[in-house]
């Protein structure tokens, strides 16, 4: 019997985009040569066996970039870039994934590989989503000059491969859901890596020179053959794309439905024994409140700050959810599904 079920589905293959976000005031130059690779091959497995492609936007026969400007200053967005609470978030990554969603880089069914031109010399020079732990879509490289991350961003290995790129694409293996903590070889401290070699692409100690290994053992993440454990040679963001291949856990996290503030004194949520989650998204500059409608009435479950999101996970089926501004002013009601959704929340203005 397989422990957890994958979403499994026939394909053609789901891209992976790369954005480069920057501030008003903050601009960084990035080329093409920076970006998510769209191929590896040989970049140190010593019998030279692997080679995977990655599906990627492309324009023309280009590599497709978007670049996107945001309208906060890097002072205010270096205050999120810290961890907080026993989830220990990074909460950098969750306030540019609420905001590039409220400018429509909201697709439940790509990979966003985001080059972001701010950043403090306190946080992370890379992040990703992790499903199912960390609901999400987007990976993170931080490239500002003259942070901690500047190492990073400046590395190139002997072969001409820019270790930003090849970062940026350990977060998106993340983003797939990898390495799944079933794998023999699962780093349970820090979650999502491996520990049997250091110089591995999903080691936590991120490999500074050659020769990089690509799961060598073929025993934790690609081509194991263990049914009850993801594998990236399943994954629809391979070419050529897997006749029924799998997708990350969680996956798609679809739009939550808003029901009116009106069916609140009527509304009787229908609980149930089977579980999912709800992630909320404050795509605001104030705070949010989100209760728990209950028979008692509400219950608050969390304070949202402005831009930020508020993962609901393992709640019941059927329960009831209600957003309201900072006085109390209901904004709209959700009901968790069957599967995770997401809700997007903004104040009446």
């Amino acid at each position: 019997m397989r422990p957890r079920a994958f979403a499994r589905l026939r394909t053609v293959g789901l891209p992976v985009h790369s954005l480069v976000v920057f501030l008003l005031s903050v601009a960084s130059r990035l080329e093409r040569k920076d970006c998510v690779p769209t191929t590896l091959s040989k970049k140190g497995d010593k019998n030279g066996q692997w080679f995977l492609r990655l599906s990627v936007d492309r324009f023309g026969d280009q590599l497709d970039i978007t670049f996107v400007r945001l309208s906060r200053s890097d002072a205010t967005l270096s205050a999120y870039d810290s961890r907080e609470g026993t989830a220990r978030l990074p909460l950098l990554r969750l306030t540019l994934e609420v905001e590039l969603r409220s400018l429509g880089y909201e697709q439940p069914r790509k990979i966003y590989a985001v080059y972001y031109g701010g950043g403090s010399d306190t946080g992370e020079c890379f992040g990703g989503s992790y499903p199912p732990s960390r609901v999400g879509n987007i990976a993170i490289a931080v490239v500002k000059r003259g942070t901690r991350c500047e190492e990073a961003r400046n590395l190139v290995f002997s072969d001409g491969t820019h270790a930003i790129a090849v970062a940026n694409l350990h977060e998106a293996f993340h983003t797939m859901g990898l390495v799944g903590r079933c794998a023999p070889h699962h780093n349970q401290e820090s979650g999502g890596h491996v520990i049997d070699d250091p110089q591995d692409i999903m080691s936590a100690s991120f490999p500074r020179a050659l020769p990089l290994k690509f799961d060598a053992g073929r025993d934790d993440y690609y081509g194991h053959g263990n049914p009850a454990c993801l594998d990236l040679a399943s994954s629809p963001f391979l070419l050529p794309a897997p006749a029924v291949a799998e997708l990350p856990p969680l996956w798609p996290v679809g739009a939550a439905q808003a029901r009116a503030c009106a069916e609140e004194a009527s509304l009787r949520p229908e609980e149930s024994a089977q579980r999912s989650g709800v992630v909320f998204d404050n795509m605001s500059n104030a705070s949010i409140q989100l209760f728990q409608l209950t028979a008692q009435g509400r219950t608050l479950r969390d304070t949202l700050r402005p831009w930020i999101a508020s993962y609901q996970g393992n709640v019941s089926v059927g329960s009831a959810w209600l957003a309201a501004d900072a006085s109390g002013n209901c904004l709209a009601i959700f009901v968790a599904q069957t599967s995770w959704t997401r809700a997007s929340l903004r104040p009446r203005t």
